[in-house]
């Protein structure tokens, strides 16, 4: 028999339709006992305690948060437990990259995913990176939907940006820092204040002219379900339109990479956001894999499944597709 702890925030484990809107727990409790297995939950502070100890023969199934501080201190906390463990699910890399797309960027460079091209890069209001080549997508690390994404067309809007991200970023600690560092100045402490200054953390992303679209990919093992995503009239954004197209197709090639992506990020689902070039091939902009809602699995009439078209998802529920997939993806890596 399996055993499979389920970790926890206030009883939250991963969003369904809404950031805030747990999944059914009794539901992939339900299924997971179809499949033999021993269902245990586990409350991350507890997972925290100083005498806890790990269990090494049993699976940790985690999901994510979008309240920064509890993010925080989720990632804290999987990091300290399973830094040198095989046994957390989805894999630790992938978990510290959701919330923050600079990991994400270079982390998809060391897996060779076919990701656009992106730099994680930092800058202040004064000393702007001068590599940089414009147009760009400027892309704060946090955020959904569109939330923090900007196209900057020179260093006017570069700087603006930059300005936005270091407002929206500043404690109150770092505030009365900045109020420091002008003190430091006016007593010709610059060297100091310089050390001091706070950088925004951005990623400069590859600007795709005339895009009219993108594809949401949900990839559960190797089941694969599709939504196109429409620009908004006047924006070159299709992540947070809300200009759906079902399909009733899906295109082999494009299910046949997201499942290579999957298996290249070592986890057994994820969200997947593709845009496609002038030249027709696919690219990554941005994946999840511990953190996403299921609308493209509920809204879609179709889906892909080992190399033919699958027409009734009636009976694909969320939160069962992601029972089989973390069981799938734990017998075939033997953990």
């Amino acid at each position: 028999m399996k055993k499979i702890i389920i970790l926890v925030h206030d009883g939250f484990f991963t969003q369904h339709l809404h950031e805030y809107q747990n999944i059914d727990l009794s539901v992939v409790e339900e299924a997971l006992k179809r499949f033999d297995c021993e269902v245990k939950y586990l409350e991350y502070q507890d997972l925290a305690n100083y005498n806890y100890q790990v269990d090494e023969n049993a699976v940790y199934w985690c999901g994510s948060h979008q309240n920064i501080s509890i993010k925080q201190y989720i990632n804290d906390v999987l990091t300290a437990r399973f830094y040198n463990r095989n046994n957390l699910v989805p894999s630790l890399d992938t978990v510290l990259a959701h919330e923050n797309k600079g990991l994400m960027g270079i982390l998809a460079a060391e897996k060779m995913l076919p990701y656009i091209k992106q730099n994680y890069r930092l800058a202040d209001k004064i000393s702007l990176p001068q590599q940089v080549s414009y147009p760009f997508v400027f892309k704060s690390l946090g955020g959904a939907g569109s939330k923090g994404v900007s196209l900057v067309k020179n260093q006017k809007q570069f700087l603006q940006s930059i300005k936005c991200t270091l407002r929206l970023d500043r404690s109150l600690k770092e505030v009365k820092e900045d109020a420091r560092n002008i003190a430091r100045k006016l007593l010709k402490r610059g060297e100091q204040a310089r050390y001091l200054t706070q950088r925004a953390k951005f990623c400069e992303q590859e600007f795709i002219p005339e895009l009219s679209s993108d594809y949401k990919v949900l990839v559960f093992w190797e089941k694969v379900f599709v939504l196109k995503r429409s620009v908004r009239e006047g924006d070159f954004r299709a992540s947070g339109s809300g200009c759906f197209e079902i399909q009733s197709t899906i295109d082999n090639v494009l299910a046949e990479l997201a499942i290579s992506c999957r298996e290249k990020l070592s986890v057994p689902y994820c969200s997947l956001d593709f845009v496609t070039l002038p030249s027709g091939e696919y690219k990554l902009i941005e994946f999840q894999t511990c953190h996403f809602g299921p609308y493209t699995q509920i809204s879609s009439e179709v889906f892909f499944r080992a190399g033919n078209i699958w027409g009734n998802t009636s009976s694909c529920v969320f939160e069962s597709e992601l029972v089989e997939s973390m069981l799938s993806y734990v017998n075939e890596t033997s953990i």
